[in-house]
């Protein structure tokens, strides 16, 4: 058996996540998906039959929430994670010397930055 250096056995115990398995985590972190849960699980309907979700099944649940009125609720629900986490901006103020410009079809935003030389 060949022993493990020091930076192989810590790598080892414990691996780097990618960014596939941090996404969720995040999400969670932000927007804890039992709250969502709590606003649609009332009113969808409970199976056991361990379907796979399909095209159809997206658009079941989309029926859903526009025949229940859901979409205001996970909205309130979601702005109000957001604001409790600091994380929703009620009102900005407008720096003066950022402006709007246009170049061909292209628009951009910004300042300019007048350079002193040197």
């Amino acid at each position: 058996m060949k022993q493990l250096s020091l930076g192989a056995n810590e790598y080892a115990v414990k691996p780097k996540k990618m960014r596939r398995e941090k996404f969720p985590e995040e999400m969670e972190a932000v927007a804890p998906w039992s709250r969502l849960i709590a606003v649609v699980e009332p009113h969808y309907p409970k199976k056991e039959n361990g379907t796979i979700p399909d095209e159809s099944m997206q658009q079941h649940f989309r029926h859903l929430l526009e025949k229940h009125e859901l979409t205001a609720g996970l909205f309130g629900e979601v702005n109000a994670m957001l604001t409790e986490q600091g994380l929703l901006l009620r009102e900005g103020k407008r720096d003066p010397e950022m402006t709007p410009t246009k170049k061909g079809n292209q628009w951009y935003f910004g300042m300019k930055v007048h350079n002193l030389g040197g």
